[in-house]
């Protein structure tokens, strides 16, 4: 069984991201973003960087 990784939405839900957004922010589609926050599906490393990658600029800049 696929451990669940409910930190992501969780953190993206905080920060007040629709999830269509971070799918295209780190080019990935919305329903692979589902099944990774669901758990049906564990995050590549390529997606774990844009994920980091992409809430890392939106804080900065939401700190402007």
């Amino acid at each position: 069984m696929i451990r669940e990784h409910p930190n992501i939405r969780e953190i993206r839900e905080q920060r007040g991201i629709y999830q269509d957004d971070l799918a295209a922010a780190i080019r990935f589609s919305t329903k692979t973003v589902g099944r990774i926050e669901r758990g049906d599906s564990t995050p590549s490393a390529e997606l774990c960087y844009g994920f980091l990658n992409t809430l890392i600029y939106w804080w900065k800049m939401s700190s402007m």
